[in-house]
C-alpha cells in the first residue's frame, strides 16, 4: 500500500493537532497538510509530516484472567452460603426499583393501599365493632364483580372472607402533635372536664367519659384522637376564664391532616367535624364556614361504613352530624346536605347519662322536622296546608317532649322549649308580610316563650348555660327580631304595644348576657341596639339601657338622625338579613 493511500484515511484532526488539543483543518485542506503543521514547518519548529495514524487498540482482559475471577467468586459464594446469595439477589432486585425523589414512601403504606384495593375489589367487610378503617366502596365499584368470580372457588372465597378484616397501622401518624399544642396536663384535664360538664350534655358525642380520659395520655399526640382532643379543649376553654378557645382552634385548623386525603378513616374523623363546627359557630372569623365544614363531614360519612358498624361511637357521631346539618341549614338559609340516616338512635351506657340521651333523641326527632321546614323555605310554591301540616307535627312533638313539671325545669327541658319556639317561628315566618296577622301572632307567642325561658336560664336558674348548636344558640337573635317587628307593626296601626316592649327589654338583657362569650350574638346585640335607637323605641321603654360596648357612642351622634344601613357593618347586616329575609320594617 502506497503512502498516498495511507494518507487518504483522513481523521477529524491530525495526530499533532489531536495531541495538542487544537482545532485542525486537515479535512478542508486535504491533500495539503493542515495549517497548524504547515505553520510549524515554515517556522522550522517541526519537520514531521501531517499524519493520521490510528491509535493503538485498547487492551482487553485475557480469557484465563476472566476464568480465574469466576472461580474466585464461586469459591467465596460457597463459603458464605446459599441463603446469603439469595438475599443478595433480592437486594439487587429491590435496588433496581426506581423511587420518586420528591415523595418518600411512608411506612406501612403498602399495607394501607392493599387494604383499600381489597375494599374496592375483594371484600371490604369488617366486624361490626371495628373502627380501625372505615373507608367504604359501594355496589357501583368492582367489588360485586369480583365477588361473583371468586364465588366459584370455595377455597379462595373462604380465604377472602378470612382476610376481610381491615387492620390499618397508624405508626406513621404518631407524634403528629406535640406537648406544646395542648399545654400543661392539668390544664388539659380541666378543659376536658369543663367540656363534659357544659357541652357534652346538649350533644353527647362520647359514650363514656372515663374511656375518653384514659386515652388522653396514651393517644394525645396522634393525628386522629389528638385532633379531637384539641377541639374538646377549645370548647372547654369557653368556660375557662384564663384560657383562649381560639388558640386551640387555630392549632387544629393549621395542623390537622386533611381527612379526605388520608387513606385511613376512623370514627374520630367524623367526631372532629362535629366538634370543629361547634367550636367555629360563635366566632366572627369562622362562623360562616360552619356549613362548609358540615359538608366535609357529610362526604366523610358517605365514604365510611359507620352506618353499617352500628357501634355507639358511630351512631352518636352520625346523629350529631345530622343535627348540625339541619341546624346550620335553617339558621343560615342553606340547603340540607344529609338525607335521613338508616341507623338506630343512640342508647345510654350509664344510668347517669339517661337524661342527656333522652334529650339527644328528642332533638333528633325535632331536627328531622327542621329538614322539612328548610324544604318549605326553599320551595317556590307554599300552601297554607303545607304550613298547617308542619305546625301540627311540631305541636305533636311539643306535647310528647316538652312535658311540664311541678319542679323547677331542668336545663334540657328549657332548651327543648326554646327549640320548639324557634322552629315555630321558621315555619310561619313566610306569612309575616301578608295581610293576615295569624302568622305574626304565632311567631310573637313563640318569641315570648323563647325569651322568657332564656331569661330564666341566664338570670334566675343559677345554671351555667350549656353550649348548644347554632339554631338554639342564635334563638334570642330570632326572637328579638320578631319582637321588634311586632312593636313596629302595632305602633304603625296605633295599637298598644307596651307589653311587647317589655319583651324587647328582656331580649336585650338576654343578648347582653350571651354576648360576653359569643361573638356572633355580640355583633347582633350591637346592631339591635342601633336599630332600637333608629326606631326611637328607647324613649317608649326607659328601662332599655344603652349598649355596654360603646359602639353606639361612635355611631349614634344624633338620635334624631336615623341610622342608615350603609353605616352598619355590611357583613353583619347581610348576616341578619339571611335570618330575617322576609321581614322589612
Amino acid at each position: 500500500m502506497s503512502s498516498s493511500d495511507k494518507r487518504g484515511r483522513l481523521k477529524r484532526a491530525c495526530d499533532y493537532c489531536r495531541r495538542s488539543k487544537i482545532k485542525c483543518d486537515a479535512a478542508e485542506r486535504y491533500p495539503e497538510t493542515c495549517s497548524n503543521c504547515a505553520e510549524k514547518r515554515h517556522s522550522g519548529e517541526r519537520e514531521t509530516p501531517c499524519t493520521f495514524v490510528d491509535g493503538a487498540p485498547k487492551k482487553r482482559h485475557t480469557y484465563a484472567y476472566v476464568r480465574s475471577l469466576e472461580e474466585r467468586v464461586k469459591e467465596l459464594e460457597g463459603k458464605l452460603g446459599v441463603g446469603t446469595s439469595e438475599s443478595l439477589h433480592k437486594k439487587r432486585r429491590v435496588n433496581s426499583v426506581v423511587y420518586s425523589s420528591t415523595h418518600a414512601q411512608e411506612p406501612d403504606s403498602d399495607s394501607e393501599y392493599s387494604n383499600i384495593v381489597r375494599s374496592m375489589w375483594l371484600s371490604g367487610e369488617q366486624t361490626p365493632h371495628s373502627l380501625e378503617n372505615l373507608r367504604e366502596f359501594g355496589m357501583a365499584s368492582n367489588k360485586g364483580l369480583f365477588a361473583l368470580a371468586t364465588g366459584f372457588v370455595d377455597s379462595r372465597q373462604s380465604l377472602i372472607k378470612a382476610n376481610g378484616h381491615v387492620v390499618t397501622s397508624t405508626k406513621h401518624y404518631n407524634q403528629h402533635y406535640n406537648e406544646s399544642d395542648f399545654g400543661e396536663s392539668s390544664l388539659v384535664y380541666a378543659l376536658v372536664d369543663l367540656y363534659f360538664s357544659h357541652v357534652h350534655p346538649s350533644l353527647p358525642l362520647f359514650p363514656d367519659k372515663s374511656a375518653f380520659l384514659a386515652r388522653v395520655s396514651s393517644s394525645k399526640l396522634t393525628a386522629d384522637f389528638g385532633g379531637v382532643l384539641l377541639l374538646v379543649c377549645a370548647l372547654g376553654a369557653l368556660y375557662h376564664s384564663h384560657t383562649s378557645a381560639d388558640a386551640y382552634l387555630h392549632t387544629y385548623s393549621h395542623k390537622a391532616p386533611n381527612a379526605l386525603l388520608m387513606p385511613s378513616l376512623t370514627v374520630h374523623s367524623i367526631q372532629a367535624v362535629v366538634l370543629e363546627a361547634l367550636a367555629m359557630q360563635n366566632t366572627q372569623k369562622y362562623c360562616r364556614s360552619c356549613w362548609s365544614v358540615i359538608g366535609l363531614g357529610v362526604l366523610l360519612a358517605e365514604d365510611s361504613r359507620l352506618d353499617k358498624a352500628q357501634c355507639e361511637d358511630g351512631k352518636r357521631a352520625l346523629w350529631g352530624l345530622y343535627i348540625l346539618d339541619k341546624s346550620y341549614a335553617i339558621s343560615c338559609g342553606r340547603r340540607v346536605l344529609q338525607d335521613g340516616i338508616d341507623m338506630a338512635k343512640p342508647e345510654s351506657i350509664n344510668i347517669k347519662q339517661d337524661t342527656s340521651i333522652t334529650y339527644f333523641n328528642n332533638m333528633i326527632d325535632l331536627y328531622a322536622l327542621v329538614a322539612d321546614v328548610v324544604s318549605l323555605q326553599r320551595s317556590k310554591v307554599v300552601s297554607v296546608d303545607m304550613v298547617d301540616s308542619l305546625n301540627g307535627r311540631l305541636d305533636e312533638w311539643g306535647k310528647r317532649c316538652c312535658q311540664k313539671s311541678l319542679h323547677l325545669p331542668s336545663q334540657q327541658q328549657c332548651l327543648k322549649v326554646v327549640g320548639y319556639g324557634v322552629v315555630k317561628i321558621f315555619i310561619n315566618k313566610k306569612y309575616l308580610k301578608t295581610q293576615s296577622t295569624s302568622g305574626l301572632n304565632l311567631c310573637v307567642d313563640a318569641a315570648k316563650s323563647i325569651l322568657s325561658t332564656l331569661y330564666y336560664l341566664h338570670y334566675e336558674s343559677g345554671f351555667v348555660v350549656n353550649y348548644t348548636d347554632a339554631l338554639l344558640n342564635w334563638s334570642p337573635i330570632t326572637a328579638s327580631g320578631i319582637m321588634i317587628l311586632s312593636v313596629c307593626t302595632l305602633r304603625s296601626a296605633q295599637q298598644p304595644y307596651e307589653q311587647h316592649m317589655s319583651y324587647v327589654d328582656i331580649a336585650m338583657q338576654v343578648l347582653r348576657a350571651k354576648s360576653l362569650t359569643d361573638g356572633v350574638v355580640r355583633k347582633a346585640y350591637e346592631l339591635f341596639e342601633g336599630l332600637i335607637d333608629t326606631l326611637q323605641l328607647r324613649c317608649a321603654q326607659p328601662s332599655l339601657a344603652p349598649s355596654v360596648t360603646g359602639w353606639l357612642d361612635e355611631c349614634m351622634r344624633d338620635c334624631n338622625n336615623p341610622l342608615n344601613a350603609a353605616e352598619l357593618d355590611s357583613d353583619w347586616v347581610s348576616f341578619l338579613n339571611e335570618i330575617f329575609a322576609d321581614k322589612t320594617v
